[in-house]
């Protein structure tokens, strides 16, 4: 094979595009060429004569094998090696576009199969996810604007409650009598626990940060109450450095300190007093009342929820920091004074994130002076 032909040889490209049949055969005679050079120089087939003739040509098309055959023999005129040196030039340059979809190239057809994949399968995929996705939002905002704690759950999970906070004024009251519930029915009464921020086992007081607490009770007065139109509770906190705000629509209430401190099961505990006036409204109207708190929290792994007074239904959300998930939990019941041991919670409903992010639990009709408690073990 002539030089000039040897030369463009070198540079055909070997990507998976088809070969003409020029470039097939002069490959082919090319590689034929080389192995009979060598087997003659190292005499790798002994004293057994080799062929002199024109290399052998793969493809037996008229004018690919007349032109290398013409070009292999000797008697070949320059012109014609130089018109075949000149098309494989060509060789070297890779062809995408002009050979993409070939019906010889069997890449053709993975290039077909890429393209229904990439234009047609997975837009209609993407677009059925976006239609599901839309559907469980729709629903998801259904439930939530018929359940506020659903929707108070969602907002807290992209916004900070605690931002720009500013407290209530918080006045001091001497002891008083007991508060007397007769003729108060309270609907439900539901409470949120936010421990995202909460960090008690770090040193500086600074970055322990806070528990924040949101409270929700629906109440309403009976025909019987005779009272003054006044809707006073009492809650035992342990939590220090609390503060309370109310919102900014609704009812608001006097929110009191009380001077001495309440021992329940053997913890101090402030007594904060909660005075609403529910004079303007009518029996059997159901009222709801709002109130949010932070405070600092030592470390504990327990959420008690204490019953007072006849409720129908109590309901306890749980928010965990995504760097301390839950591991497990359990729902307990038992009596204020500890005179016998907890008990499963008979919960209406319990939720359990699969991250470990989220807890929520709700009790119809729960057992007045008794506790129900939610207790958690993390990782």
């Amino acid at each position: 094979m002539p030089a000039v032909i040897q030369a463009e040889v070198q540079t055909i490209r070997t990507d998976l595009d088809r070969f003409s049949d020029v470039e097939i055969n002069v490959l082919a005679q090319h590689g034929y060429e080389v192995t009979r050079k060598l087997c003659r120089q190292q005499k790798l087939l002994g004293e057994q004569q080799l062929p002199e003739g024109p290399p052998w040509a793969p493809i037996p098309s008229k004018d690919a094998t007349t032109t290398t055959q013409t070009l292999s023999a000797r008697s070949a005129g320059p012109a014609i090696e130089t018109r075949l040196a000149r098309l494989l030039q060509k060789s070297s340059q890779r062809r995408v576009l002009s050979t993409l979809f070939d019906w010889r190239d069997w890449p053709s057809y993975v290039y077909m199969v890429l393209a229904f994949v990439l234009l047609f399968f997975l837009p209609l995929q993407v677009y059925q996810l976006y239609r599901k996705s839309q559907m469980q939002a729709d629903i998801i905002k259904s439930i939530a604007a018929g359940d506020p704690d659903i929707h108070q759950i969602l907002e807290l999970g992209t916004s900070d409650p605690t931002a720009n906070w500013v407290g209530d004024e918080v006045r001091e009251k001497p002891p008083s009598p007991e508060v007397s519930y007769e003729g108060v029915e309270v609907l439900s009464h539901s409470r949120i626990y936010d421990l995202r921020r909460w960090h008690p086992d770090e040193e500086s007081q600074e970055h322990r940060g806070h528990v924040y607490v949101r409270d929700r009770i629906t109440l309403k007065l009976l025909e019987t109450y005779n009272g003054d139109g006044h809707f006073i509770f009492r809650a035992p906190i342990r939590m220090e450095n609390v503060e309370f705000r109310q919102p900014n629509v609704g009812l608001r209430g006097v929110i009191s300190r009380v001077a001495d401190a309440s021992e329940l099961p053997g913890q101090k505990r402030t007594i904060y007093e909660f005075d609403y006036d529910l004079s303007h409204a009518l029996p059997e109207e159901p009222v709801t009342i709002e109130i949010e708190l932070i405070g600092y929290v030592p470390r504990t792994a327990r959420a008690p929820f204490v019953i007072h007074t006849k409720t129908d239904l109590i309901s306890v959300w749980l928010l965990f920091p995504a760097d301390e998930p839950y591991r497990t939990y359990s729902l307990v019941s038992y009596p204020v004074d500890k005179k016998s041991a907890p008990r499963p919670m008979t919960n209406r409903y319990a939720i359990d994130h699969p991250y470990g992010f989220l807890i929520g639990w709700s009790v119809e009709n729960p057992e007045e002076g008794r506790v129900y408690e939610c207790r958690w073990t993390t990782e």
